[in-house]
């Protein structure tokens, strides 16, 4: 059944408070320790030295730890104010909680009653902030002139259904046309080197797919850093499992944002992509965000998203999951997003995925097997654009692992390309006709991948089976969509001349 991933007011811990603005200070704040992060040490944000006001209001660091599902939302300050003026709107803030607070509790209301009048502050976002206010506060906000915009903070949800058994989506990426042959060829590097950050309920770490490649990033959840949901964990097999995975060789690393009854809330996910970012600008190493959740539209969302995209990570989501524009939705409805819409086995857009002008191209995404959380050898077959997104970000990571040096939309652009196109059937006219096909992409003439090197033993004159010298042979890919090679049947050449002989991607062999 399908599972929702509900708000939640879930006090959550946040790893960066408004750089921007923290840069214009000119004296140095007081030094930042750091805090426990649902297990992982996090780096306090500066400005919670630099605010006595801040510091009271955030009294467990730079963020809390709530009960109950309160009515949240978002705070986005405006891009251009002064450290002075975040001090002061600090300032006000702590004042009118107490205020507010005061007036609540002696207001001879029951305990519940009074959790819903009380402010409370949850997390800070570069941005801006996070927290539960009650509808005065929230237009006394509205109307302070350093508050661009106010915004609930969003339910996030996926869906997820049980299928039959079955595994076909490696086998559809690696040939252009039906009939399925029951093989993946792909080979190479398969994401070596390169980090998929998989923003979701979490990694079984211990499955026998990984094989050490999967590791625990950071948890922004109230349940711990586990997969208790195994959506995350079917993610992560499909996007680099070793043998039901698209990039066999990938890094994986568990951000969780989702709880372990399947909630979740945008500011979890914003301070999931915060802390992203910061990993990889410190790390350099080529990067994926995979993002198999998503909602109504949210500005502090796409803030965070597009922040990422800008820092050179590549980003791919779910198209999602209601059978409507996916541009009605967060992330799915940025355009430098890689968003994913979901088929069938039989080449048809699936009923449930959502279309339209801002998905990019569709995937395997109806009965996809993969990794589960309940073992290291256990597996489950799931329906969803949540199972369709993986597939393209693998792809993403074998497209970075062989041209680490590609900015986002290189990257995007070279599965675009690389897509078979006008073979989907049950598609509207808004939605572009692309099927991801990893053939493709490394037939593309902006793909560096595209020419393994081998070599062979070539005869001085003419082509014979059998022949033999030591002549080093290039190979490359054709254009033409094939599974075979192109038939040689006689070629001359002279002992100093490179001969290029044309195959289909794959596996290949000179006889």
């Amino acid at each position: 059944m399908p599972i929702r991933y509900a708000q939640k007011q879930a006090f959550l811990t946040c790893l960066l408070a408004l750089l921007f603005l923290i840069l214009s200070v000119s004296a140095a704040p007081p030094k930042a320790t750091a805090v426990r992060n649902r297990g992982v040490a996090a780096d306090m944000p500066r400005l919670y030295g630099m605010s006595e006001a801040l510091r009271q209001l955030l009294p467990n660091g730079h963020a809390n730890l709530t009960e109950g599902n309160l009515d949240g939302s978002i705070i986005i300050l405006a891009k251009n104010i002064s450290a002075e003026q975040v001090q002061e709107h600090f300032n006000w803030l702590k004042k009118t909680f107490d205020s507010v607070n005061n007036e609540a509790k002696n207001g001879n209301l029951s305990k519940r009653a009074v959790k819903k009048q009380e402010a409370s502050l949850h997390c800070l976002f570069e941005m801006g902030y996070a927290g539960h206010f009650p509808a005065a506060l929230r237009d006394a906000l509205a109307s302070r002139p350093e508050v661009a915009k106010i915004e609930q903070d969003s339910i996030l949800r996926i869906s997820q259904q049980l299928a039959g058994q079955l595994s076909w989506g490696l086998d559809r990426l690696d040939q252009p046309t039906l009939p399925l042959d029951g093989k993946y060829l792909a080979s190479g590097p398969l994401g070596s080197g390169v980090d998929v950050y998989v923003l979701d309920s979490g990694i079984n770490i211990a499955h026998q797919e990984f094989g050490g490649r999967a590791r625990f990033g950071v948890s922004f959840s109230a349940s711990g850093n586990d997969d208790g949901v195994g959506h995350g964990t079917h993610v992560a097999g499909t996007i680099g499992g070793k043998t039901v995975g698209v990039a066999k060789n990938v890094n994986l690393i568990a951000v969780k944002v989702i709880d372990n009854d399947g909630s979740g809330s945008a500011s979890s996910v914003i301070m999931g992509l915060e802390w992203v970012t910061r990993q990889v600008t410190a790390s350099q190493i080529p990067s994926i965000i995979n993002m198999s959740i998503g909602g109504a539209r949210s500005t502090a969302l796409d803030m965070a998203v597009l922040n990422a995209v800008k820092s050179g990570i590549t980003v791919v989501a779910a198209a999602g999951n209601d059978n409507h524009d996916a541009c009605l939705d967060s992330p799915a409805n940025l355009m430098p997003v890689i968003t994913v819409g979901a088929l069938t086995q039989n080449d048809t857009k699936a009923s449930f995925s959502n279309y339209g002008s801002c998905v990019k191209l569709f995937a395997p995404g109806a009965g996809i097997r993969s990794a589960w959380n309940q073992g290291p050898q256990s597996y489950q077959v799931l329906d969803g654009t949540s199972m369709a997104s993986p597939h393209a970000a693998g792809a993403a990571a074998v497209c970075l692992s062989q041209n680490p040096e590609f900015t986002p939309f290189q990257v995007r652009d070279a599965l675009l390309k690389g897509s078979e196109n006008d073979v989907i059937a049950n598609l509207d006219s808004t939605s572009p006709n692309r099927l991801l096909n990893l053939a493709g992409m490394f037939e593309t003439d902006d793909f560096a991948g595209r020419m393994p090197q081998g070599t062979a033993n070539t005869p001085t004159s003419g082509v014979k089976q059998g022949a033999s010298t030591t002549a080093p042979v290039p190979v490359m890919t054709t254009k033409k969509k094939t599974n075979s090679a192109q038939r040689i049947k006689s070629v001359g050449w002279s002992s100093t001349a490179p001969l290029m002989l044309v195959v289909a991607w794959g596996s290949w062999a000179l006889a």
